[in-house]
C-alpha cells in the first residue's frame, strides 16, 4: 500500500473513531501499520476525551480478530489498563546572570518530559528526552562562563494535557491569575 493510500486510510479511520459514539461501536481497535509517521499517530487521538476501551493489535495478533470480522463473526477482545492519577510538577534551574541591569530579563529554556502513545506502555519519550538532553547540555555550556543575563532552565510536566506545565510557569513567572486547571472525565466510567 502507497504512502499516500496508507495516511488516507489512517485519516479516515481516525475520523470513525472520533464518529464512535454515532455508529454504537463497543471499542476502537487498532491494528498495527507497516509503519507510523507522527501525523498518522496523533490521527488517532480523540479531540474530544471519550469513555471507551482501545485495543492496539500487533499484526500477528491481528490475523484472527480480521478473519472473524471478515466472516461477520462477533469477536471478544479483553484488556486490563490501570489508569494511575500522577502529579506533574516544573523543574526549574537558574545559572544567574552578572549584569544587574539585565536583572529583569532572563533567558528561558524550556523542555518538556513527558510522553504520549495510542499504546500507554509504549510511550517511550525518547523524542522528548531530546529536548530535556538538548536543555542539560545547555546548562553545561553556560555554566563555564559568566553571563549577563540570568539563565532559566525548565523541564516541564503535563505537556500533553493541554500544555498544562509550560502555562503554569507562565502564569505564575508573569503574576497571571491562575486558572482552574482543564478536567477530563474518567476514562474507567
Amino acid at each position: 500500500m502507497s504512502k499516500a493510500r496508507s495516511s488516507s486510510r489512517n485519516s479516515e479511520l481516525a475520523r470513525l473513531g472520533r464518529m464512535r459514539p454515532k455508529l454504537g461501536a463497543a471499542a476502537i481497535v487498532f491494528i498495527q501499520p507497516d509503519a507510523m509517521p507522527r501525523g498518522d499517530a496523533e490521527n488517532k487521538f480523540s479531540a474530544v476525551p471519550i469513555s471507551v476501551p482501545r485495543f492496539y493489535l500487533s499484526l500477528k495478533s491481528a490475523g484472527p480478530v480480521l478473519a472473524a470480522c471478515d466472516a461477520h463473526r462477533q469477536v471478544h477482545l479483553a484488556c486490563r489498563q490501570d489508569w494511575v492519577q500522577r502529579q506533574s510538577c516544573n523543574l526549574i534551574a537558574e545559572l544567574p546572570g552578572n549584569d544587574p541591569a539585565a536583572a529583569n530579563g532572563p533567558i528561558v529554556l524550556l523542555a518538556y518530559a513527558d510522553a504520549i502513545s495510542i499504546v500507554p506502555s509504549q510511550a517511550f519519550g525518547a523524542e522528548q528526552l531530546g529536548g530535556v538532553a538538548g536543555l542539560l547540555e545547555s546548562a553545561r555550556v553556560f555554566a563555564k562562563r559568566p553571563n549577563a543575563r540570568t539563565l532559566r532552565l525548565v523541564v516541564s510536566g503535563a505537556h500533553f494535557l493541554a500544555l498544562q506545565g509550560a502555562r503554569e510557569f507562565v502564569q505564575k513567572r508573569n503574576g497571571f491569575r491562575r486558572r482552574p486547571a482543564p478536567s477530563f472525565p474518567d476514562p474507567r466510567h
